[in-house]
């Protein structure tokens, strides 16, 4: 049974994230940031997030929360929010068992980010045989594994960029000198 309410609390761990998922329009609070994750932006090990800059997260839309370690209040907002186009989160209202791989939130030591998630295995009957669940809590948003594009499902994981996370093209621009140097790095006019 879905019961709403007029606010939800969050806590956001001393990683700096947290997800979130709810079915109501919320506003964001001061100090928090939200983000839904496309196909653009999965890497093969990382993740660029798109923000939502419009201080409302729209119902039924599983994000990740940026913030400093702290408990905040989302409160229902009053007004309607514009739906975010291709997102591929994922939400609970209440604590379920999921059945497929996802991708949920963690640090494992190789930075914050949404990692593969450990799998129940639960015998159904003899006729349907076991399948492989896992538990998502209340409120709680996770990446599936079969939303994720082809070539990068082989991926254990996927740290949150930040900032510069690699070169993408090297261009030499080297200039060519003529001039000769010794072992001692004196210049010399020929050898």
């Amino acid at each position: 049974e879905l019961t709403l309410t007029d606010t939800y609390e969050v806590s956001i761990t001393d990683a700096g994230y947290a997800t979130f998922y709810v079915p109501a329009n919320v506003e964001i609070p001061e100090g928090v940031k939200a983000y839904y994750i496309t196909s653009e932006g999965i890497k093969t090990n990382s993740i660029s997030m798109t923000e939502i800059t419009t201080g409302v997260i729209p119902a039924n839309t599983a994000v990740v929360l940026e913030g400093e370690e702290g408990n905040y209040t989302f409160n229902v907002a009053g007004s309607d929010a514009t739906a975010v186009s291709g997102n591929l989160l994922k939400g609970t209202f209440t604590s379920m068992n999921i059945e497929g791989e996802a991708y949920v939130l963690s640090n494992p030591g190789e930075g914050v980010g949404l990692y593969k998630t450990e799998m129940t295995e639960i015998q159904l009957s003899d006729v349907t045989g076991k399948k492989s669940f896992f538990l998502n809590n209340a409120n709680k948003a996770y990446l599936p594994v079969s939303a994720v594009p082809a070539t990068a499902q082989t991926s254990n994981g996927f740290r949150f960029s930040e900032g510069t996370t690699g070169i993408d093209e090297i261009t030499e621009n080297r200039v060519q000198s003529t001039a000769i140097y010794d072992l001692t790095g004196r210049r010399v006019e020929a050898i």
